[in-house]
């Protein structure tokens, strides 16, 4: 309710975030989708005072902390994936939420396979400074972020949004047959190899309505075991182990293969 009750109060303080600068950090990968993700910050409504990639770093804390140093001058630091495809009012409608006390103003993206998820952020950069946070080596480095911030200062908040939470973006418009196997690998490791039994019903009925191939890998993808055991974030070769068996079996998918929001008919924004 917090993110809400301020956004209908921005044209309150609308001059003064109005003087705020906005600096995107983009991390890429080398996703198909960085041109894309890349002019979808261009066409901000609010403007972004620049743009700064951060590419083929790892593990994300090292990126993290890349772009904290690379947003030195910032207030706030858009904080974007490379598979990430933003609305224009993306930057604004986060801006609107964002409070002094306030560490992330967040809002879901639509994905084409997992449905809403988290998040787009714009990160409130002068907070940063002044508790003096960063990112640490360790699995779920972004949530030790937080928790660093918590314990300095019970009283911020950590995250705001708005109710309901729309949706301000699109996440990953189309997977390949190996893209869906790793994240879904990358996922089951977060969580202790337990099969996630909601998401694989889903990935089966998708399955069963399209009979696209890519979804057969994210299946197998969900119910295979992450032999991984590094304690570290992911890196681009995470996920990845049992993919030569998955492929033999799948048939070798071609890459052009893919599932998702082919085009601006099929996504919902």
């Amino acid at each position: 309710m917090k993110g809400s009750l301020r956004s209908v109060s921005y044209p309150l303080c609308k001059k003064t975030l109005k003087s705020k600068t906005i600096i995107a950090c983009v991390f890429s990968t080398g996703e198909r989708t960085e041109e894309h993700s890349i002019a979808s910050v261009r066409r901000q409504t609010y403007p972004i005072k620049r743009i700064e990639i951060i590419r083929d770093v790892s593990p994300i804390s090292s990126a993290s902390n890349q772009a904290l140093e690379l947003s030195w001058d910032a207030d706030f630091i858009l904080w974007v994936d490379a598979d990430m495809i933003l609305n224009q009012n993306c930057a604004e409608s986060l801006l609107r939420l964002m409070r002094p006390n306030t560490l992330y103003a967040v809002a879901p993206l639509i994905d084409p396979v997992f449905g809403n998820v988290g998040y787009i952020k714009l990160l409130n950069n002068r907070m940063v400074k002044d508790l003096n946070l960063y990112f640490k080596d360790i699995l779920g480095c972004d949530v030790d972020f937080c928790n660093q911030a918590r314990k300095i200062n019970k009283d911020l908040i950590i995250e705001i949004y708005k109710l309901p939470r729309l949706p301000l973006g699109i996440h990953h418009p189309t997977y390949t047959a190996q893209e869906l196997f790793r994240k879904n690998q990358i996922e089951k490791k977060k969580r202790g190899n337990k099969i996630h039994k909601k998401l694989l019903a889903s990935l089966v009925n998708q399955f069963h309505k399209s009979a696209n191939p890519v979804l057969l890998a994210g299946i197998l993808g969900e119910l295979l075991p992450n032999p991984d055991t590094s304690q570290g974030e992911s890196t681009p070769e995470s996920g990845l182990s049992h993919w030569d068996t998955v492929r033999t079996i799948l048939g070798n998918i071609p890459e052009e293969i893919t599932y998702g929001f082919e085009n601006n008919k099929t996504h919902p924004l």
